[in-house]
């Protein structure tokens, strides 16, 4: 619901971010990054205020939180802004695998980054909720509680996994069932 802003903002980023956005000098250097943050921040709010995602505006969103992380990838704020990329593409139908991608690009490009463990529970999250790939998900959720055992989210993780497991295996009884009741 909230990420509606999202997308409304991505619009009005990507349009501030034409040829004619304005520069900053930053020493000698000029700096187009602190005019970026500032519409990303601005977009970021209002899609916090919407109370449902326009697929359409969300998916302008997208691209401006995604083309400033590509295009900067030193930057501070690159691995916050895949993870809002991420989440804008999680809740905009058929757009699973990209939020799925920019997760990834955030634990492997930003291993050492707070959010690398985050990006990398909701990889599986996303495949588990979004696609139904029990498989998938599955392996995500092993590989993140490998390499976080101790991570807040850890738990959860293993929760998820039984849970998922247990749902194959429902879903096998079921098939079973379902061939001995037609002989």
């Amino acid at each position: 619901m909230k990420y509606i802003h999202y997308l409304v903002f991505s619009f009005l980023f990507l349009a501030a971010c034409t040829d004619n956005a304005e520069v900053v000098t930053v020493g000698e250097q000029k700096d187009t990054t602190v005019v970026w943050i500032d519409s990303l921040n601005k977009i970021d709010q209002a899609l916090l205020s919407d109370q449902e995602m326009n697929p359409e505006k969300g998916w302008k969103a997208f691209g401006a939180f995604r083309k400033f992380a590509r295009e900067n990838p030193d930057h501070p704020l690159a691995p916050t802004y895949h993870m809002k990329a991420a989440a804008i593409a999680r809740n905009i139908p058929g757009k699973a695998l990209m939020a799925i991608e920019e997760y990834m690009t955030v634990y492997k490009e930003y291993p050492k980054d707070s959010l690398a463990p985050q990006a990398q529970f909701l990889v599986g999250f996303t495949f588990d909720q979004a696609l139904n790939d029990k498989e998938r998900s599955a392996k995500a959720y092993k590989g993140f509680i490998d390499a976080y055992p101790e991570h807040s989210l850890a738990q959860q993780a293993r929760e998820l996994l039984a849970m998922s497991a247990k749902s194959e295996d429902d879903l096998e009884q079921v098939k079973q069932w379902e061939k001995a009741s037609k002989k």
